[in-house]
């Protein structure tokens, strides 16, 4: 059976929660193929997948010489499997476990009617772990309404990781635009996708707080994303 699906996972310094993700995924004994994109990690992520691949023929990696951000790493991956043209759908996920391999069966099967699937928090029956604190909580929260204030979003999830696209609506993006670097990229690129008048819809997912390793975001993200979603509304970034 050819695979259809391609779930990508970027990664920085993820040695310990990848295998684990990897094994949920071929669990579900579905076609699907998986893309890891490594940012040059130091803890020698590369290396471990490099070592998982032989008994997980549908595992590859991209290597990436230096630290560049969620953005660029996904704008690669979509871009070399655009190119490859063997995918009829694209899986984007987090590598820390906040994500369950267990919701990609409904983000396919949600994905028959619609051009991107989004896997929701902030909808009817999604959540996140009890272990984030009410600072946390309140912070994603405000960053939603924020980003869909200044975008005319009308997606309850803006800012989350877990979602499915067609391989036609992504096709018919610019790639070659300057992404943002962060989290903030999650909010563009639908943004970018919402004006191409595609068909966007949410689906309830719960997220899990990482196991191990420790969180990307910082002040850094948050200022870049907090300017240049103004900035990309008044159409000085494209």
């Amino acid at each position: 059976m050819v695979n259809n699906t391609v779930v990508i996972i970027p990664t920085y310094n993820e040695s310990e929660n990848i295998p684990r993700l990897i094994r949920g995924i071929n669990l579900l004994c579905m076609p699907i193929d998986i893309l890891i994109v490594d940012d040059n990690s130091p803890d020698n992520t590369g290396d471990v997948i490099e070592s998982m691949r032989a008994a997980n023929p549908n595992l590859s990696i991209l290597h990436r010489t230096q630290k560049e951000g969620l953005g660029p790493a996904y704008v690669h991956a979509f871009r070399h499997i655009l190119k490859e043209n063997r995918y009829d759908y694209l899986i984007q996920m987090d590598a820390d476990l906040s994500h369950n391999p267990m919701d990609i069966p409904r983000l396919l099967e949600s994905i028959k009617e619609y051009d991107v699937v989004v896997g929701s928090r902030y909808v009817k029956g999604g959540g996140v772990s009890d272990d984030w604190s009410i600072f946390r909580k309140y912070m994603s929260r405000c960053a939603n309404i924020y980003a869909r204030f200044i975008t005319g979003l009308k997606v309850h999830d803006c800012t989350g990781g877990f979602r499915c696209y067609r391989k036609q609506a992504l096709g018919s993006m610019d790639l070659d635009k300057n992404f943002l670097k962060g989290y903030g990229f999650q909010v563009q690129l639908l943004y970018d996708l919402k004006r191409e008048n595609l068909r966007i819809c949410e689906i309830p997912i719960f997220f899990s707080e990482r196991t191990s390793g420790v969180s990307k975001m910082n002040l850094d993200i948050v200022v870049e994303a907090f300017i240049s979603l103004i900035l990309m509304r008044l159409g000085v970034v494209r």
